[in-house]
Parts: structure tokens; C-alpha cells; sequence
């Protein structure tokens, strides 16, 4: 399986036409594990016991590959710097890229500046162990497949000079393809840029990648057909103006595949709070006692200490108003100034901890005032206005049923609340039901089971823990609820009555459900099956239930729901051992069939978020958070309840803001 790397800061020395940018070395990038082969297929079988069965993944090794290094024409390695080996000792390169206009001018990585003539284009390794060719290739945004840029180039700095004359005026991104000599190909950051030649003629000269070029001669028009353009024949070297043009082959794609890794960070902290990914890419996460901001190409923007080192976030973000909002171990609601990525400001935090009443896996819901919404890990629930400080609780911390186990979890560690904007109520789970209260407070409504379900069927008599309904809840176009408790039971209930209207057998979990454009139901459980229970269930007809085998517990991890390229329901669900799936929703062509699979190495502890670009995000326990090349087009906008909190902004309403 293809990945990508990148350095955190560019890693490079632009040799050509005299000018260097010096910048910080890469840190090491953690180990990732390569399948040897893919995973076996999972099966999705409607389901006649509301268990069913499914062929479990195999589990990704590690490639062994000879370490050979690549070498120039003077025989001495290629970028000969640090290298970064992975556990088997073989190197796995960092790779920068970095452009220079023909104006002399640096492009920024990701600022789209505006190139005309030529683009001088240079890339560093942090090892060449291992590394079979390096090639340039370039998109037309926001089309996904790549196009090579001329041959493979080598060399020191890995110099290419492209006529941008030869390409239609337009938003581009270029990147390094590095392949491995064991097949695994890697890209670089992607360099966005925007070619604007006007009225430029290409004539004469001409120059090309890895020391060699071209030269003389006149103007050269890409074929409509495709294939390769030669420059005529002339003088060699390269030519910093923009008069010629560069062999260019035009026809050959390649599509970066989904599933490949497109940037990762290591921590040093566990990575289990939910990022939330703005309009623009840039993705918004809490690790340890830090803050952290993110631009789409993986460099860092912003960072922001919250506290001493006893503190740690691992309860999800949500973004209102250019504000990023989350609780932290000590039970304080942060709400932090984004409107300039690169520099965050704590606005204020919030002190509304009482003994245990921190924040774990909380999420926080926002209404359409700004007001915050958290359920404490003590079992009350409390609303926090952002312009006055008052805090207000709405609910009382919440008893435990009757007989509760003693060495059962006593805190709400999941509970996150959702606010119904049109009906201003807000309801919330808990260790004894579903609570449901208006948005000033007041009377209290409450769902709490009377029968749940096992594997072998749903008229057991619900018990103490039972009461449990703990996880995050999803809701749908119908105004109508769903969420899980403990012991394995997702039930459907009305919330303006708190009535049940059905239950299943889903077992043990705390993920949230999400639910697809045609209101079938996703949920993933500590089984290690993703269920789809379409809008037709009852109760009584399990036989319409789908089911699909990740072959790994999911604990936390919630799943989302990306707008595939024909408009159908993609399914990304992560889980405990590491493995990040893409499956096809029930409204698909091949209803609950694989996509892909990727191994990030570490358990999977944030619930996944989807980028406006298609981009798949998840952390994981060891500390790294990842980017992955999705196959969707961003977030479903038809999806009844596409993530955690519902949306992906991530504040839990239900309804829009006037």
C-alpha cells in the first residue's frame, strides 16, 4: 500500500540559480506497517440473529527490503543525510519539495502563489537507502490524478526546470513521487500553485530535470492527443527565463491511491481528541496539555500550551464562529480564538470541575448563541455562555440506578449532549438513561429501558447496567434519537416523549452511531462488526440488518460518512487495531463492500473526521495523528447525521442556526 511522508518544515537547500532556504531538520516519523498483502475481503451478510459472520483481516507485516542506496553519476549517494529507518531498519524518506518562480521568487508551500515562465523545482530526502527513482508530477485542481512531469531527475537537490508555458492557465498542485525499491511509492507535500502565462509565447531554448536539457529552437504546442512533447533540437543547459520548453510527458496519469497516507505527526501524547477540519483544510486537536493547528499539507501553523503537564485533552473539538471549543482533565471548557490559524488565543476557560468532574471523551454541543454544552464526567450537565461566564446546570448530577455495580465505570466518560435549536431542548446520555431538559433548564425527561437485547435476542429484562447509555448519540431528519448502552443494545426513542421505538442487539460499545442519506444506521462495537440497520427495521425483522467484519474491536472511535463521487454513502470506521477502513454504504452499487484499508499502527481512539477535500482524519492512542488520501468528496451534506456531533463543525445541533 502507497504512503505519504513529509518533513513538518521543509527540509531543504534550493541550490539552483544560487539562492538557499534553510530550514529546520525533519524530525523522525513514526513506523508504519505495510501489508504484505491486502486484507481479506470482510463479508456483509444480512443478518437472521443479529450476529452473522464475517472473515476477519489479515493483518499487515512488515516489508524487508535490501538497503542499497542510490547513487549519482559520481557514484556517491544521493542526498546523503540522516536517514529515517523504519523498524525493520530500512530506510522510509522523508521528502520535501520546494519551487522557485522564474522571478527569482520562493513559492510558498501551500499559498497557491502565481507562477509565469518557468518553475525551478528542487526536492531532499532525509535518506536514499532503498529509494528506486524520484519523479516530478503534477493535478490540476481539484482533479485527483497526477501527471508525470518529464523523466525520472537525480542528482543533488533533485533540479528540474518545467516551461509552464506548454500547460493551460490554472490552480495546480506538484509533488515529489518517490518510489522504494520494495514497490511502495511516497509523495511529498503537495506545492499548490497557480499558472498564469497570459499571453506568453515559448520560444528558444530550454532546459531539464537531474542535469540534463535541452536548448534552442522554437515554440512547442503539447499534442492534442497527448503523449510526449520534444523541444527541437539545440544548444544544451538550463535557461532562467521563459523562452522553450522542457520534454514534458503529457498522457501517462497516476491516481495517488486512496488509503495512502498523506502526512503524519507524533505527539508524544495520546492523539484520542476528535480533530475538527475547517473550509480551508486546516485541522483543529488537543494532545496532552497542547493545542495544536495543522495546515492541510501537514505543517504546523499554530500551538498553544493549556496548562501544566498534569493537564490532558482527549475529548473532542467542535469549531462555532471561529472558535474551537473542549474540556480537559481538570474540567475546564476551553474556547479558543481561531480567526488567525497560525497564532490561537485562549479567549477564556471555563472552572466548572466539582470532585470528578473532569472531561474524558465529552463532547461538547454549541447552540446557535454560542452557549456550551457538557456533560461532566461527574453526571451533570451544564451550559456555559461564552459572553457573560455564567455557568448554568441544567441537570444535577445524575444517580446511579439501583443497584448499580460497584466495579462497573461510575463517570460519564462518552456522555456528549445535542441541543434541538428549533425545539430548544437539549438531551443527553448517561450512566441512568437518556436525559432530556429545555435549554434554560427545568423539567427533566428521561428514557430508560425495560428490555434489552443479547445475540440471542431482545426480551431480556434491562438491569442496572443497562441503564448505561452512555455513548454519543446521533439523530435523525425525523427528529427521532439513537444511542447505545453498555451491555450491547442500540435503541431508537422519541425524544420529545422519551418512548423507545425499537432496539438491537449492536453490542458493546461506546462509538457513536451515524446515520446515511437513506437513513440507514451505522454502528461499530467492541465485536468488531460494523452494522448498517436500514430504515425499514422495526424491531422484529433482524433478518434486513447488514453486517461487515473489521476483524478488530472498536472502543471509542466513531464512524463518519463521506459523499462518494456518485453520490452514495462512503463509511470510514477506525478500530482498535489500527486498521482505518473505507466500506460502501447501503445505498452503493455493492452495499457494505470494502474500499480500502489502511494500518496506521496504533490503536484508533478519535472518531474519524472528513475534510472538505476528501481527506480522512484520525489519532491514535500511541500519540500520532494522520492524514489519509480518502475517496470521497469531503463530508456527506445529504447524510442524516454524518460523524460524531452530527456535523463538521462537530457542535452536536440538530436543525440549522436562522
Amino acid at each position: 500500500m502507497s504512503r505519504f511522508k513529509f518533513a513538518d518544515k521543509l527540509a531543504c537547500s534550493l541550490g539552483l540559480l544560487a539562492l538557499a532556504v534553510g530550514c529546520a531538520t525533519p524530525s523522525p516519523q513514526p513506523t508504519e506497517n505495510t501489508p504484505a498483502k491486502p486484507p481479506a475481503q470482510a463479508v456483509n451478510t444480512p443478518s437472521t440473529n443479529q450476529t452473522g459472520t464475517s472473515t476477519t483481516p489479515t493483518q499487515p507485516a512488515n516489508p524487508a527490503s535490501p538497503n542499497n542506496p542510490l547513487t549519482n553519476t559520481s557514484g556517491t549517494p544521493l542526498n546523503a543525510q540522516p536517514t529515517t529507518p523504519t523498524s525493520g531498519g530500512v530506510c522510509s524518506p522523508l521528502i520535501s519539495i520546494a519551487g522557485i518562480n522564474s522571478d527569482g521568487k520562493t513559492l510558498a508551500l501551500d499559498k497557491q502563489d502565481v507562477v509565469k515562465g518557468y518553475l525551478n523545482l528542487t526536492s531532499n530526502l532525509s535518506c536514499s537507502e532503498n529509494v528506486q527513482s524520484v519523479q516530478y508530477m503534477y493535478r490540476l485542481l481539484p482533479v485527483a490524478n497526477l501527471t508525470p512531469i518529464g523523466g525520472l531527475v537525480s542528482g543533488d537537490g533533485f533540479k528540474y526546470q518545467l516551461s509552464t508555458s506548454i500547460l493551460t492557465d490554472g490552480n495546480y498542485e506538484v509533488v515529489t513521487k518517490v518510489t522504494l525499491k520494495t514497490g511502495e511509492v511516497l509523495f511529498s507535500p503537495g506545492l499548490k500553485l497557480q499558472i498564469s502565462n497570459g499571453q506568453i509565447t515559448s520560444s528558444g531554448g530550454g532546459g531539464g530535470g537531474g542535469g540534463g536539457g535541452g536548448g534552442g529552437g522554437g515554440a512547442v504546442t503539447p499534442p492534442a492527443g497527448g503523449g510526449t512533447v520534444t523541444p527541437p533540437a539545440g544548444g544544451g543547459g538550463t535557461n532562467p527565463t521563459a523562452t522553450g520548453n522542457v520534454t514534458f510527458d503529457v498522457n501517462p496519469s497516476f491516481s495517488v491511491p486512496a488509503g495512502t497516507q498523506k502526512w503524519s505527526l507524533n505527539l508524544s501524547n495520546q492523539a484520542s481528541s476528535t480533530p475538527v477540519v475547517d473550509a480551508a483544510g486546516n485541522s483543529f486537536f488537543a494532545a496532552g496539555n497542547k493545542f495544536f493547528v495543522y495546515g492541510p499539507d501537514g505543517v504546523k501553523k499554530g500551538e498553544l500550551s493549556l496548562g501544566g503537564s498534569t493537564l490532558n485533552v482527549t475529548a473532542p473539538t467542535a469549531l462555532f464562529n471561529n472558535t474551537v471549543y473542549f474540556g480537559d482533565s481538570q474540567g475546564r471548557i476551553h474556547a479558543l480564538d481561531v480567526s488567525n490559524p497560525a497564532a490561537p488565543v485562549e479567549k477564556t476557560n471555563f472552572p466548572v470541575a466539582t470532585a470528578g468532574g473532569n472531561f474524558e471523551y465529552n463532547a461538547p454541543a454549541i447552540d446557535c448563541s454560542g452557549n456550551v454544552y457538557m456533560h461532566t464526567n461527574d453526571r451533570r450537565l451544564v451550559k456555559v455562555n461564552l459572553t457573560t461566564g455564567a455557568i448554568d446546570t441544567l441537570i444535577p448530577q445524575i444517580a446511579l440506578a439501583p443497584g448499580f455495580p460497584a466495579t462497573a465505570t461510575q463517570t460519564a466518560r462518552y456522555a456528549a449532549p445535542v441541543v434541538d435549536v428549533a425545539n430548544n431542548r437539549v438531551f443527553t446520555g448517561s450512566q441512568n438513561g437518556i436525559r432530556i431538559t429545555s435549554t434554560t433548564g427545568g423539567a427533566v425527561t428521561t428514557f430508560q429501558p425495560t428490555q434489552v437485547c443479547t445475540a440471542g435476542g431482545c426480551t431480556n429484562a434491562a438491569g442496572a447496567l443497562d441503564m448505561a447509555l452512555n455513548a454519543p448519540i446521533a439523530v435523525d431528519s425525523a427528529g427521532m434519537a439513537y444511542t447505545a448502552n453498555e451491555t450491547g443494545t442500540l435503541f431508537k426513542f422519541n425524544p420529545v416523549n422519551g418512548q423507545e421505538i425499537w432496539r438491537m442487539f449492536a453490542g458493546e460499545g461506546d462509538a457513536a452511531p451515524v446515520i446515511g442519506s437513506d437513513g440507514t444506521v451505522y454502528v461499530a462495537s467492541e465485536n468488531g462488526v460494523l452494522k448498517a440497520i436500514p430504515s425499514s427495521y422495526n424491531g422484529t425483522n433482524p433478518g434486513v440488518i447488514l453486517e461487515f467484519g473489521l476483524g478488530n474491536v472498536v472502543e471509542f472511535s466513531s464512524p463518519a460518512i463521506g459523499r462518494g463521487p456518485d453520490g452514495k454513502d462512503i463509511i470510514y470506521v477506525g478500530t482498535e487495531g489500527g486498521l482505518l477502513y473505507s466500506i460502501n454504504g447501503t445505498n452503493a452499487t455493492a452495499p457494505l463492500s470494502q474500499r480500502f484499508v489502511k494500518n496506521l499502527g496504533g490503536p484508533i481512539r478519535s472518531s474519524i473526521s472528513i475534510g472538505s477535500d476528501g481527506t480522512v482524519y484520525a489519532g491514535t492512542l500511541d500519540g500520532r495523528m494522520y492524514s489519509v488520501y480518502g475517496d470521497s468528496l469531503g463530508l456527506s451534506t445529504t447524510a442524516q447525521w454524518s460523524k460524531l456531533q452530527g456535523n463538521a463543525n462537530g457542535t452536536g445541533l440538530i436543525g440549522a442556526c436562522p
